[in-house]
């Protein structure tokens, strides 16, 4: 085979790329010397997201034949949900509702695994175009071009592959913010707890407000974030920054600007 021919090229070495090359080494071991995983950045690498895996996404990695307790983590004792009225809290009758990883560490974990399953990633390269020649897939990337039978678009819902898929679909940018601030003084129950708020809604947030427990250099903290989908159109879109500041200081935390990411 030559080197840069193969079955199958994923792009993206995120979560959706490399759990469909592990399901791929369970149903078909053969095809792990066959796939080439395509990545822009260098595992780890730094990752908006408030990390929470819920009780499926551990069954799957269970399925897997993988551990998600081998990553540094907080477990969650509960999720609260607050919306207009009583809002909702769930709790699972036997150990923690959700486990916190940070997605820098979860996605070099997965690469890992991949990795030893046979899989080649090759990072940081970015891929340009995905077209057709016959009966093969061209993959273009800054650092030549790739063959395949079958391309997995595992870059986003903007990514390269859907475009070549779908070159007249509207492109839609989502925003988000994420800071990472000491602990309060609430109870320690609370501090447990993850909490999501979808009352920014009404103000045109097509999302919701993450406060999750962390922790920063070993010690006790809280992830703060806010996420739009901008699935409202119309209109100006309020900022982020105020919303989040705003419910920060109502649960007794600051916001520091100069760890705000965005």
């Amino acid at each position: 085979m030559d080197d840069a021919t193969y079955d199958v090229i994923i792009v993206g070495a995120g979560p959706a790329g490399l759990s469909t090359a592990l399901h791929l080494a369970q149903i078909a071991p053969d095809l792990a010397p066959r796939t080439l995983i395509l990545e822009k950045a260098r595992h780890p690498r730094p990752k908006l997201c408030g990390g929470a895996l819920v009780a499926d996404a551990e069954v799957i990695l269970r399925r897997l034949g993988l551990d998600a307790a081998e990553i540094p983590h907080l477990d969650a004792t509960a999720a609260r949900f607050d919306y207009a009225g009583r809002g909702l809290v769930i709790r699972l009758p036997k150990g923690y509702t959700l486990r916190l990883i940070r997605r820098d560490e979860f996605d070099a974990w997965l690469a890992a695994k991949a990795r030893a399953r046979g899989f080649r990633i090759q990072e940081e390269t970015t891929v340009k175009g995905v077209r057709a020649e016959g009966a093969a897939l061209v993959v273009e990337t800054d650092r030549g071009e790739y063959r395949a039978r079958v391309v997995v678009g595992a870059d986003g819902s903007n990514g390269v592959v859907r475009r070549a898929v779908l070159p007249r679909a509207p492109l839609r940018a989502a925003r988000a913010l994420e800071v990472v601030v000491p602990a309060g003084e609430a109870s320690t129950r609370r501090e447990q707890e993850a909490r999501f708020d979808f009352l920014p809604i009404p103000r045109g947030i097509a999302g919701y407000i993450w406060d999750f427990p962390a922790r920063a250099e070993g010690r006790p903290a809280r992830l703060w974030g806010v996420y739009d989908a901008a699935l409202f159109g119309g209109g100006d879109r309020p900022a982020l920054t105020g919303l989040l500041r705003a419910e920060m200081t109502r649960c007794g935390y600051r916001l520091e600007e100069s760890d705000l990411r965005g």
